[in-house]
């Protein structure tokens, strides 16, 4: 993002190779010359941000973060906020308020903070959820991850502070247009605006609908951007299974009416009327009537109506569940069965060129 002009906050990276020598040749140690070489970078990083680490009238506060060549999201260990201890939150208390100082403050040494920090990170790579991810995934010949040390920016300083996600494409539709929230005052990840000046902290490939999927690798092709080969390996298959199933229609279309959201647990969407009760949903089923079991938990109480957000759901009401997205939406929604048409239709006639298995003949002996 540096690159080509925009607004990242100051940092340093140290290298997978670092980490590999701290995981098999130094008992755990950081190699020889590293951290001297760290401090070299923070002082170039302080003399561009105008703070200090440490310094409680110009405070520079870090976070600390993985880098392997592939993602594995959640799976290793990140440090926020680094460089607090009792002088500088006072300094910052000065500068911000006391809510915004103490809402950010970890411990003491920021310079050790620092240090334990990047041991932290590295020691990560080999947590049994790391690894389980990389077998899970089959991400095999990595040495180990870089560490990101970098600036902190808040978007939770004031009323010219905030903080979003963008994407560069709406990800249920494809459609090339910019998507994304934004919060005043508050402090998450992506972008954050301290004071009026916009940071930009990360860019990843977003994750979207298989339908947005298949537009959008069908539009980079058409644009010139990749070839066909490459989009076929861009959507993976369970972006295709998804448009097997029935979907509903753009979710702009129905935003105001979600009343609750969960953890998305299936492709496709459905629709039904709810019910409370395992026999009450097998009574209307056989009645014809399309249901939705709602319980509390697995034991059998019978309620008759739930409250979901600030709506009070009686048995009977309509309820749409969207899968994908692990939304539940008040009310019926149109369903569009799958259908093979449009960017699918080219995207699977290129599947088509490339795909090497094929069903053959059974023959008699």
């Amino acid at each position: 993002m540096a690159s080509i002009g925009l607004s990242v906050p100051p940092g340093l990276t140290v290298s997978t190779e670092a980490c590999e020598e701290y995981q098999k040749k130094n008992g755990k140690k950081l190699p020889d010359g590293l951290w001297e070489e760290i401090l070299d970078g923070l002082k170039i990083v302080e003399k561009e941000i105008g703070a200090f680490l440490g310094d409680p009238s110009k405070p520079l506060l870090l976070s600390v973060r993985s880098g392997a060549a592939i993602s594995m999201p959640g799976m290793m260990d990140t440090v926020l906020n680094l460089g607090l201890n009792d002088e500088v939150v006072a300094g910052l208390a000065a500068k911000s308020g006391e809510r915004f100082a103490y809402d950010s403050f970890p411990d003491h040494h920021p310079k050790k903070q620092l240090q334990l920090a990047v041991q932290a990170v590295f020691d990560s790579w080999d947590s049994p959820r790391a690894i389980k991810y990389r077998s899970i995934n089959q991400i095999t010949g990595l040495m180990g991850t870089a560490v990101n040390i970098q600036c902190m920016v808040f978007g939770n300083m004031g009323n010219t502070s905030g903080t979003g996600v963008l994407f560069t494409r709406n990800p249920s539709t494809g459609e090339k247009k910019l998507y994304g929230e934004f919060l005043v005052n508050a402090q998450d990840i992506e972008f954050t605006v301290q004071e009026s000046r916009l940071w930009m902290l990360q860019c990843r490939s977003g994750k979207r609908t298989g339908k947005g999927a298949v537009k959008i690798a069908v539009d980079m092709v058409n644009g010139g951007l990749i070839d066909a080969r490459t989009a076929i390996k861009m959507v993976e298959p369970q972006y295709l299974e998804q448009i097997l199933h029935p979907q509903f229609e753009d979710s702009s279309t129905y935003k105001d009416k979600v009343i609750a959201k969960g953890l998305p647990a299936s492709p496709g969407a459905a629709m039904g009327q709810i019910v409370f009760s395992a026999d009450d949903a097998e009574a209307w089923h056989a009645q014809g009537k399309s249901v939705i079991l709602k319980k509390e938990d697995q034991y059998f109480i019978v309620v008759q109506v739930v409250v979901i957000g600030d709506k009070v759901i009686s048995e009977g009401e309509w309820l749409s569940v969207n899968g994908s997205t692990g939304e539940v939406i008040l009310g019926k929604r149109r369903l569009s069965p799958p259908t093979l048409s449009g960017d699918l239709e080219t995207f699977m006639s290129w599947a088509d060129k490339f795909r090497h298995l094929k069903v053959l003949q059974p023959f008699l002996l």
